[in-house]
This record gives C-alpha cells, structure tokens and sequence, in this order.
C-alpha cells in the first residue's frame, strides 16, 4: 500500500481539503471474519470425523464380539464317541485304599473318548505327547522333578503326527477325541502314566483322498490349529 492510500482526502464545506489517516481495523475486520469462519469450519469437520470414527469402532466391536458365538455347550459327540469327564476318573469321596477308577472309566479302556480340558504347560515337553487336565497347569522339571501338583485324573495324549517333534502349547480349552487306554505305564520322562489318549488322525477331505493329502477335518488337526495360536516353550 502506498502512503497516499494510506490517506482520505475529503473536501470541507468552505472549499478546502483535509487529509486523515485511514483505520487499519476497518482494513483487517474482513480478514479476520474470514479466518475465523475458516476455524469454525475446520473444528466442525474435526467434530464429525471423530464422531463417525467412534461410530465405525463401535460397530467393528460389536460385529466381532457378537459374530463369534460362545459355545456353552457341546453338541452331541459322533457315532460310536462317549464323552468322558475328568470327574468320572475315581470314585469320590475317595475310600481307605485309596484311588479307585469308576466302572465307567473301566467300561471305556480301548474305546473312542471325547475329552474337554487344558494342555499342561511343560518346559521340556516329551516329543509326540503332552499332559492333558481339567484345569491350566505347569510344572517345572528343573525344579521341582516329578513332584508336581498336577491332579490324579491326568490323561497323557499321543499325536500321532507329532510322533517325532515336540507339541506346540495352546492355552485354550481343547476338546478332543481319541482312544482312551488304561494301565501304569512307565514313560520315557519317567512318570508313570494310567490313562491315554490316542488321538485320531486327521480325517482326508473328498480332495484330499484324491490327492493324498491330508486334511484339516479331524480332532488333532483342530489342535494342530489351536497350537498355532500359542506360543512354543
């Protein structure tokens, strides 16, 4: 702006003129109107982004949580399967002599079993097998040997796709199914086994009979997938 412009330049009743210098408010007040509306605008847009990004979280939520469902309960186990509880173990109270198994355990020695339980956690688990009880547990070896607080009712499981290498750990609650065989039995690590689970192999698909390959359709490809999930020791 130049210095003349920063002048009026009027004309008086008696002819003459007069200069005044021109108010730089007047000059801004648009300016600052306009910047204004534009922060106005701005925190406007903000407000409604935040809110539809809540909005879209919310319903992500609420579609994962509810499109999961819960299974409370099994269903029915397939033909020629008795389901098998680690309450069915002994007979309770326990008597003078000690532990005694039910004649439902008995009754059930070679035959298919379906189990629901935890893996034990083992800092060197044995290649091909792991410990399978009612609750989470680990034990130490290191530490405390084979005086562990693992409970009476232990099922020690084969897998046999894992006859070579050890089993991954899964945390979650497994439901399995197998041969159940009884008898004390001395294992390699040194504890003395009374019930097993053999589990079944996977089940081959249409496609898979025709290709030989083996798929996920059985009890111990479903653990195979849930060890995916854990962490290996």
């Amino acid at each position: 702006m130049s210095s003349l412009s920063r002048f009026k330049v009027t004309v008086n009743s008696d002819g003459t003129l007069s200069t005044r210098r021109r108010s730089s408010q007047a000059s801004n007040r648009p300016t600052r109107q306009n910047s204004m509306k534009t922060k106005s605008t701005f925190r406007s847009v903000l407000a409604v982004s935040l809110v539809l990004g809540l909005a879209v979280i919310a319903i992500a939520a609420h579609r994962h949580w509810h499109g999961h469902k819960v299974l409370t309960k099994l269903p029915p186990p397939p033909p020629g399967v008795t389901d098998l509880k680690f309450n069915e173990f002994f007979v309770l109270p326990v008597g003078p002599i000690g532990l005694e198994p039910t004649e439902k355990l008995r009754s059930l020695d070679g035959k298919r079993v379906r189990m629901l339980g935890y893996m034990v956690r083992q800092e060197k688990p044995p290649v091909g097998t792991f410990l399978f009880a009612a609750i989470p547990a680990q034990i130490h070896e290191h530490d405390n040997g084979l005086a562990d607080d693992l409970p009476p009712a232990t099922v020690r499981v084969a897998v046999p796709t894992c006859r070579e290498k050890p089993v991954p750990f899964a945390p979650d609650l497994m439901a399995l199914t197998g041969t159940l065989h009884l008898g004390n039995r001395a294992e390699a690590d040194g504890r003395v086994t009374y019930a097993r689970l053999e589990l079944d192999p996977p089940t081959p698909s249409f496609f898979g009979r025709l290709f030989s390959v083996r798929s996920g359709q059985g009890a111990e490809k479903q653990l195979v997938r849930n060890t995916s999930r854990g962490a290996t020791p």
